[in-house]
């Protein structure tokens, strides 16, 4: 796997239409094909107060504890839109 920065966005669940995991996705593809440097990863937000956030990890300044911390902000939002 080719090592490259991470750019997790995160969206306003209002934002998206009916069928959220597919508009994820399809801004996923989208972003990757915009961004071919990064991996993308799109997750639903719950923070009205932003319909966009975007958090990039540059695995150089990366620390394991930094790695746990992304996936469990990734695991909990995965869960939460699972409710």
């Amino acid at each position: 796997m080719e090592v490259k920065p991470i750019c997790v966005m995160y969206f306003d669940q209002e934002i998206l239409r009916s069928n959220p995991v597919h508009d994820l996705n399809r801004i996923r593809m989208v972003m990757e094909e915009k961004m071919p440097d990064y991996h993308v990863i799109c997750i639903p937000s719950e923070n009205a107060e932003e319909s966009v956030r975007l958090e990039v990890f540059h695995p150089k300044d990366f620390t394991e504890v930094q790695y746990e911390e992304l996936k469990g902000i990734i695991n909990e939002a995965i869960e939460n839109f699972k409710k």
